[in-house]
Parts: structure tokens; sequence; C-alpha cells
């Protein structure tokens, strides 16, 4: 490592943000379990859009999205579900 510098910069928090305890960091990916997988079947089979579901996973509406087309479960709400086609096609 001879000829290289490294800096280091640390970061402090602001008063009054103090992470809240079981709070997580942004950024970190929760990893889908089988009972998530389970949930988000079941909700999207009762008509569940992914923002409603997203709350009940407490997850991203984005996040449920790309699982559910991971696992092939269709979305209430989705465009390819009521036959609408992207502009300009």
């Amino acid at each position: 490592m001879e000829g290289r510098l490294f800096r280091f910069i640390a970061v402090e928090r602001a008063p009054g943000r103090a992470r809240a305890e079981g709070e997580e960091v942004m950024g970190r990916r929760s990893t889908w379990t089988s009972k998530d997988d389970d949930q988000l079947r079941a909700l999207a089979a009762s008509g569940e859009n992914s923002a409603a579901i997203a709350v009940r996973l407490n997850r991203t509406p984005a996040g449920v999205r790309k699982r559910a087309m991971d696992l092939g479960v269709k979305l209430a709400g989705s465009k390819r579900e009521v036959g609408l086609k992207a502009k300009g096609k």
C-alpha cells in the first residue's frame, strides 16, 4: 500500500436525529422470506395494489412490484392487467 493515501471522514449525526431503536438504515435490503411471499400472493389475490401491499409488508411499492414480477404474481391496477398499452405503442 505504499504510495497510497487514505482519508477517513468522520460523519456526525445532526442533533435530534439519533436513530430510534429498531429503525432500519436506508438502503439496506431486507430478504424476502417464504412467509413474505405467501403474504404478497394472498394480498395480491384479494385485489390489493402495490402501495397497499407495501404498507402491510413494510416495504416499498417498487420492491413489492419487483418481487411480484419475479414470482409471476399479478397486482391490481397494473396496466397489463387492464389491457392498456404503453404510450406510443
